[in-house]
């Protein structure tokens, strides 16, 4: 995937030793392709990255930093328990978009689904079956 079509600026900083420790932390093996956009760019800002879902259109603002630390804006950070008031279980948010809605791997579904969770009205609406659909619907 040349993720620079989307904007994307690299900036490595994940490597296999990073993945297998959030991997380990969070109990959670990630779908090859988002490894493959955490691993050219740690905290993935895309450019054109609308897509809709649900009869709605949104964007991604950004991705948040892959990394084992538990602090803000990290995907650690997001999967710590009641992390996110009313946020189902086994649903790890990995992005947000511009409105603060959690873009979100669902891992009580086969391919990890990606889901969007609105914090607010404490809704989770289907995007996309997994990952690589999910950047298919990216568009300018």
């Amino acid at each position: 995937m040349n993720w620079e079509d989307y904007g994307i600026a690299e900036d490595r900083g994940v490597n296999n030793t990073t993945i297998k420790m959030v991997e380990e932390k969070l109990q959670i093996k990630f779908p090859p392709l988002y490894l493959d956009l955490v691993t050219f760019c740690k905290e993935p800002m895309p450019e054109f990255a609308n897509f809709a879902y649900d009869n709605e259109e949104t964007a991604i603002s950004e991705f948040f930093e892959f990394s084992p630390d538990v602090r803000p804006y990290t995907v650690a950070w997001y999967a710590r328990p009641n992390a996110i008031q009313g946020l189902p279980k086994n649903i790890l948010p990995i992005a947000r978009d511009a409105g603060d809605y959690l873009i979100c791997f669902n891992y009580n579904t086969p391919n990890y689904e990606i889901c969007i969770y609105d914090s607010t009205e404490r809704v989770l609406k289907h995007v996309a079956d997994n990952f690589d659909e999910f950047v298919r619907l990216w568009h300018e």
